[in-house]
């Protein structure tokens, strides 16, 4: 009897989701390009030292350095906690890193604040079906490239669902 306790149990490990690949995360950063030009552009008030590390942050995005940039938006986030654009920036850097589930919780965030068009919501969007991507969802993928439609007024193009392809 107490052998039974003694055996193992088997515990059903699902594989991690890989880090997206560099096309998709540069799709990210890239994506305010479709925004309408015309468009309601949306620049969102912080104070300068907020600004200037969104701004080193952004830099460290644009070199893939995920990590220092995490740390400064979790600084920039101290002074401004529900801020779109910042919320988005490190769901980005939690992304790249490969923390699929804290890139979801600060996108659902951001989304929350997301203003209707534009390239902050372009950028959201499209972050939103990197992740969606990559975690094979692919009905959520599709329903992100709709809203991303829709803060842009242009049609979506023709995509695969596989993860290592982007629009």
């Amino acid at each position: 009897m107490l052998a039974a306790c003694a055996s193992p149990v088997a515990v059903r490990k699902t594989a991690p989701v890989p880090p997206p690949t560099a096309p998709q995360m540069n799709s990210i950063r890239t994506a305010h390009i479709q925004a309408r030009p015309g468009g309601l552009r949306i620049h969102l008030l912080h104070s300068p030292a907020v600004d200037t590390l969104l701004s080193r942050a952004e830099e460290d995005l644009e070199m893939a350095h995920y990590a220092s940039a995490a740390t400064i938006l979790d600084r920039a986030r101290k002074e401004n906690p529900d801020a779109p654009d910042l919320l988005q920036a490190r769901a980005e850097a939690a992304l790249g890193l490969g923390h699929m589930q804290a890139a979801a919780g600060f996108l659902s965030q951001a989304m929350q604040n997301v203003p209707a068009n534009g390239a902050l919501c372009v950028r959201i969007w499209q972050t939103a079906w990197v992740l969606r991507t990559q975690q094979h969802h692919p009905a959520a993928a599709a329903q992100a490239l709709i809203r991303r439609q829709a803060c842009t007024g242009q049609l979506v193009p023709a995509v695969s669902s596989q993860p290592d392809q982007h629009p």
